[in-house]
């Protein structure tokens, strides 16, 4: 592995560049694509960026015009050559046919083609409708969280408003058994589960009768101090199981 030189790389084949956040990755774009423009003559429509996010091709929109910009003005003599961009415009035999392309790229820069991958790929679909066999106007989804959401939806309206007792709601309430949490819960599934529906519905009611007779049970023990004076004498940190507390 060896460090980039942004200024004598190569601009030919295939490169990789190696980065982690915050070491770059813009300004090397930016001045990779300046150098596109000077030393390969390349129309600033011809040449394309991929990004991950929309933040980021707006950033990389913004860097990419102001690289331009500086180095324009570098050539017109209205700023010193200093700088990486500097060392680019210098390298540059023809310098009035380099200030006339840049001239020319920020005419032309609302046809930059900087885009995330799903833009790309939506401009792709729309530029070759005929050739994709697709809609002019297609549409591309962000993901199945939408639909996800909507399923858990369903599943709360289906069996949490049917009826359930009020001990159950109140616990899953307690429990926070939102939307939310059925939503993570399919990530967490793996892809090729197969799911089978579940037609047999457990006895909630039956089951909550158990509870509170449960419930009851003990509620008469801890009248008659049963079980307030096992705790008492089970030799609990006093400091935070004292007999007001308990």
């Amino acid at each position: 592995m060896k460090r980039l030189d942004l200024i004598n790389t190569g601009l030919e084949g295939v490169h990789l560049i190696e980065a982690s956040a915050g070491t770059g990755k813009t300004y090397t774009l930016s001045l990779l694509f300046l150098r596109l423009i000077l030393e390969k003559n390349l129309p600033l429509e011809k040449i394309l960026v991929v990004t991950y996010t929309i933040a980021a091709t707006d950033e990389l929109k913004d860097r990419i015009r102001k690289d331009i910009q500086h180095a324009l003005h570098i050539l017109q003599g209205t700023k010193p050559a200093e700088g990486n961009i500097g060392k680019i415009v210098e390298k540059i035999q023809d310098k009035k046919k380099a200030a006339i392309s840049l001239e020319y790229a920020l005419g032309t820069f609302d046809n930059a083609a900087i885009f995330t991958i799903h833009g790309f790929c939506l401009r792709l679909l729309k530029d070759m409708a005929f050739e994709t066999a697709m809609p002019f106007d297609p549409k591309i989804s962000k993901g199945e969280d939408n639909l996800i959401e909507e399923v858990a939806y369903d599943f709360i309206r289906k069996h949490f408003y049917t009826g359930l007792p009020e001990a159950f709601i109140s616990y899953a309430l307690s429990q926070k058994a939102e939307p939310k949490v059925f939503v993570s819960l399919t990530n967490m599934a793996v892809p090729d589960m197969k799911v089978i529906p579940d037609t047999k519905r457990p006895d909630i009611k039956g089951i909550s009768q158990e509870v509170s007779k449960c419930f009851l049970q003990m509620k008469k023990q801890w009248d008659s101090h049963t079980i307030k004076e096992l705790l008492l004498n089970a030799g609990l940190d006093g400091r935070k199981y004292q007999e007001n507390s308990i």
